[in-house]
C-alpha cells in the first residue's frame, strides 16, 4: 500500500476518487442536479441543513423570470 501511495503522489494521482468526477460521467441527468447531488456528498448533516435554509431564502433577481431556457 505504501508503494501504491508513493506512485500515485509522484505521478500527481490521488487514491480516493474526486467526488466530482461523477458530473461528468453521469449524462442523463442535467449538470446543476448532479453538481447539488455531489456537494450534498461533500456536506456533513448540519452543513446541508445549512445549505438547504439558505437555498430557501435565496433572492432571486426578477429578470431571471424573464430568462428563456437556450435549450427549448
Amino acid at each position: 500500500m505504501l508503494q501504491k501511495h508513493a506512485l500515485a503522489s509522484s505521478l500527481g494521482f490521488g487514491l480516493i476518487p474526486n467526488p466530482l468526477d461523477q458530473l461528468i460521467r453521469d449524462h442523463h441527468i442535467s449538470k446543476a442536479n448532479r453538481l447539488l447531488i455531489a456537494t450534498f456528498r461533500l456536506l456533513t448533516n448540519s452543513g446541508e441543513n445549512t445549505f438547504t435554509r439558505t437555498w430557501k431564502f435565496f433572492e432571486v433577481p426578477s429578470c431571471w423570470s424573464r430568462q428563456k431556457n437556450p435549450h427549448i
